[in-house]
């Protein structure tokens, strides 16, 4: 009888030890920290570094949202003009980070009023931007802004001619 007890409680402690597994390996996802998956399957990252104001030049940015779908990742916010004098739209380089602090990719966008690529934006006026690379960046957990790769706006209709 007392080797029957040993063998009925081993089983029993084995049991438990597999539920243990199994329940904690539900808890983990393949989900990176601090993001969000939508039902579409889009990662949209929540880091709170995103949700920091940022400086470049003139402008207060804000309102930053990374979102990453299938082979695609979107960077969109709003750049605000603090100074007291009109500001040239122009060309932006964009770092983005992972939560190790590893540059994960590079890209450009512009600051530029709606429908005028070389327009001002006049002082604390807001204009949108977007930015997109065809990658899908899942683990974003800050950006950076600074001097683009490119330096000259070109809009789309001068560029056909070329």
């Amino acid at each position: 009888m007392n080797k029957e007890k040993k063998l009925i409680f081993l089983v029993i402690i084995i049991i438990a030890v597999i539920l243990c597994v199994v329940f904690f390996a539900k808890g983990k996802s393949e989900t990176p920290p601090q993001t969000e998956v939508l039902e579409d399957g889009t990662v949209v990252s929540t880091s709170g570094k995103l949700k920091e104001k940022k400086k470049y030049d003139v402008f207060e940015i804000s309102n930053i949202k990374v979102e990453a779908g299938d082979n695609l990742t979107t960077i969109s916010g709003e750049f605000k003009n603090v100074s007291k004098k009109d500001a040239q739209s122009q060309y932006i380089g964009i770092k983005v980070y992972n939560e190790k602090g590893d540059v994960i990719a590079t890209l450009d966008a512009i600051i530029a009023p709606p429908g005028d690529l070389k327009g001002t934006i006049k002082p604390d006026e807001v204009v949108a931007f977007n930015a997109a690379i065809t990658e899908k960046l899942d683990g974003v957990y800050d950006v950076e802004f600074l001097e683009p790769s490119q330096t000259e706006i070109v809009a789309p209709e001068e560029n056909e001619n070329q």
